[in-house]
């Protein structure tokens, strides 16, 4: 399990995010304001309400009751239990496999090393973390828990999937709402490259059904910056067709493109009350993170 964040994770990294904490400005059905963990449950306290069992959680809370109606787990939680739930969603398209000429890793490749540093994070925190990956629909998703044990799962994942399929994100996010048995904060890792409309369909469904939300836009440096001179061959990465261009002629007009896009993006993150950050490939993980987190 510790070998996944050292199959991810440098030593400077590691240190980083050792001065980093989960944070949300929403507070959610089941948890209570102060530390984000104060456990007192079994003992004369209100009970709140029940959630799912994911591996790893305490077995002493098990609501036998429940289980030998349904033949299901389920904990009970009180008043008390302040965990904050995280969810990652890790855009798996076939875009993200893209890595520019100057670049060491492709845009997959530096999401799983953030959803990893988040892991970290809020691990370190005693909170609970899930994963699901994302193209045209949800797949691979994994129930939120605060066992360390986990990563192996996550890691697991990862090798068995590459890059591949369009990107839906309303639709992967729809199958997402239906699992998440928690309100939490979800952190959408994507390129956002779909149709125009997806990133704000898939927010406001977040935000149906109370969850608070960052979406983290992963970006090569070679895209953000038109870094291409010459006559060029662009293919399309999810069967946006082929086109000839010259860099050069072009450059000015697709900065201004990718401007405005992001900033449309960011105001439709805004405007539902979630965060938004443009993060590159060559960005340090800690630094990636660091806005939308508590030191």
């Amino acid at each position: 399990m510790y070998q996944t964040f050292a199959k991810y994770l440098d030593h400077d990294a590691y240190t980083a995010l050792n001065a980093l904490r989960l944070k949300s400005r929403h507070r959610f059905a089941g948890s209570a304001a102060g530390e984000h963990r104060s456990f007192r449950m079994g003992q004369a306290i209100e009970f709140a309400q029940h959630r799912q069992y994911a591996p790893g959680d305490d077995l002493r809370y098990l609501d036998w009751k429940i289980y030998g109606r349904t033949d299901k787990y389920y904990l009970k939680q009180s008043e008390d239990e302040t965990d904050l739930c995280c969810y990652v969603l890790l855009d798996n398209s076939e875009s993200m496999s893209f890595a520019g000429t100057d670049s060491e890793i492709s845009k997959l490749q530096y999401a799983r090393r953030l959803a990893v540093a988040l892991a970290f994070v809020t691990l370190a925190g005693q909170d609970r973390i899930g994963l699901g990956m994302l193209s045209d629909r949800l797949f691979d998703y994994l129930p939120p828990s605060s066992a360390i044990s986990q990563l192996s799962r996550w890691d697991e994942v990862f090798e068995k999937t590459s890059a591949a399929g369009g990107t839906d994100l309303p639709s992967g996010v729809a199958q997402f709402v239906d699992q998440a048995r928690q309100p939490g904060l979800v952190v959408l890792i994507s390129d956002l490259l779909g149709p125009e409309q997806g990133l704000q369909g898939a927010l406001t469904l977040l935000r149906g059904a109370g969850h608070d939300a960052i979406v983290l836009h992963v970006m090569d440096r070679q895209e953000r910056e038109f870094r291409f001179d010459g006559e060029l061959h662009f293919e399309g990465l999810e069967s946006a067709g082929e086109v000839d261009v010259n860099g050069a002629q072009i450059r000015n007009a697709y900065l201004e493109e990718l401007d405005n896009f992001i900033e449309k993006q960011r105001q439709n993150c805004w405007g539902l009350g979630f965060e938004f950050s443009t993060v590159l490939t060559d960005f340090p993980l800690a630094a990636a993170l660091s806005s939308h987190f508590r030191h």
